[in-house]
């Protein structure tokens, strides 16, 4: 356990595998096992989880707002835009490319015969995607704070993007809300590193 903090999420991650395991196998039926160790285990495997989205959504906004107030010259804002969309659609077109080649290579479920083992009706319901100008309007929140309740990550970096720009406008008047957004960031780094501390234990969980 003394060494960098991945094979520590390793060691965790087996060490989590080995014990639920051999509960699942070895234990089964124990009320000890059953009830109070998986009990503990759940909960603080789900308190692991709800840190990591606690710091998602600030973590975000601040360090967007702190990358657009440090650029000396805002013009080169649309060409970083332009270079973080481009790989955006890059990285989801490997990504849908992989899917479908490994999708047609496995052929998940084919020659199941699913009819004899199902021993009710399975609807299935479908849902409709947006169109890509619902999507583009919807970007602009109407409501700040249901925004960052909903954790909707396009209104938020939208007006992450607004809130560093009109900052930049301020020039030198607006140190003191760059100089805040500074600290904040430096506050949310040192939040990620003390719950990335604990992600041995809540991988173990």
């Amino acid at each position: 356990m003394d060494k960098s903090l991945s094979s520590k999420i390793f060691v965790g991650l087996f060490a989590g595998l080995i014990l639920g395991t051999a509960i699942q196998y070895l234990f089964s039926g124990i009320s000890f096992f059953d009830v109070y160790l998986l009990g503990a285990a759940e909960g603080a495997g789900g308190m692991f989880v709800s840190l990591i989205k606690l710091l998602v959504v600030p973590l975000v906004y601040v360090s967007i707002v702190c990358g657009i107030v440090e650029l000396k010259d805002i013009r080169s804002f649309g060409r970083l835009g332009g270079k973080t969309f481009s790989l955006y659609i890059i990285n989801t077109l490997i990504a849908i490319a992989a899917a479908l080649t490994v999708a047609m290579i496995v052929q998940p479920g084919a020659g199941a015969n699913l009819a004899n083992t199902l021993t009710q009706s399975v609807e299935l319901a479908t849902t409709e995607t947006p169109d890509i100008f619902s999507l583009v309007v919807n970007i602009v929140p109407s409501n700040p704070v249901q925004a960052f309740a909903n954790g909707d990550m396009l209104q938020i970096i939208f007006m992450a993007i607004l809130t560093g720009l009109a900052i930049q406008a301020l020039d030198s008047r607006g140190g003191p809300a760059v100089k805040t957004f500074k600290m904040a960031n430096e506050i949310m780094m040192k939040l990620i590193g003390l719950v990335m501390s604990l992600a041995p234990y809540g991988v173990f969980a």
